[in-house]
């Protein structure tokens, strides 16, 4: 990517439960962006990025970054988690043996809200935010064996619907997790491979 990559040490879930990651990186990105010229950045071509877990929090911060009014060139997600419900036909689809199981994500949901409120709030849940116009373009990875397609596909078609630029990519093959899999097959790559090329896509020049 010929990047600058910025990793935040965001407090983490049992001990810390939400908001706290979402609290910490907003800071981190207000950060970035008031000593952009101290850090060597461009402030222009910010971009958030991050796979699962990770992902939903670059979800959330790509719709707080438009309302605290701090620009971004793109949010990168790779198979998102959206939707704490965990409601969406994925989860029955692929609920065991495809990697990431449907009982596993509900223990990971539950060490992470403070109670069953927490889960309505778009903070933990941004496919129930609404009105997504004026987010940063996005390119979504989907993994086709994972309990969280459906909801990382309903994402982006909520951004595309509210005139979001929208790089949508399919890996049908894939299980959960499959980028951190680069030993294993090609697919990785290619997944990272493509989520650069739609960041330079969106590139504002």
């Amino acid at each position: 990517a010929a990047c600058v990559v910025v990793s935040p040490a965001y407090r983490l879930a049992p001990e810390h439960k939400f908001p706290a990651a979402v609290e910490d990186c907003r800071a981190v990105l207000s950060f970035m962006r008031d000593e952009a010229a101290a850090l060597g950045i461009d402030a222009r071509r910010i971009a958030v990025a991050g796979d699962s877990a990770g992902g939903n929090l670059a979800t959330v911060l790509s719709l707080l970054a438009r309302d605290d009014r701090i620009p971004l060139a793109a949010q990168l997600l790779l198979y998102p988690n959206t939707d704490a419900a965990q409601t969406a036909d994925s989860y029955r689809r692929f609920a065991e043996g495809f990697g990431l199981t449907a009982s596993t994500m509900a223990w990971f949901r539950d060490q992470y809200v403070r109670d069953a409120g927490n889960i309505d709030d778009w903070r933990v849940s941004p496919l129930k935010r609404k009105g997504l116009a004026g987010a940063a373009p996005a390119f979504v990875a989907i993994a086709g064996h994972d309990i969280l397609a459906d909801e990382g596909e309903a994402y982006a078609r909520r951004l595309q619907d509210d005139g979001v630029p929208v790089v949508l990519k399919r890996w049908p093959g894939q299980i959960h997790g499959f980028v951190s899999m680069g030993r294993h097959g090609p697919a990785s790559r290619q997944a990272v491979e493509a989520a650069v090329a739609a960041w330079r896509s969106f590139d504002p020049g």
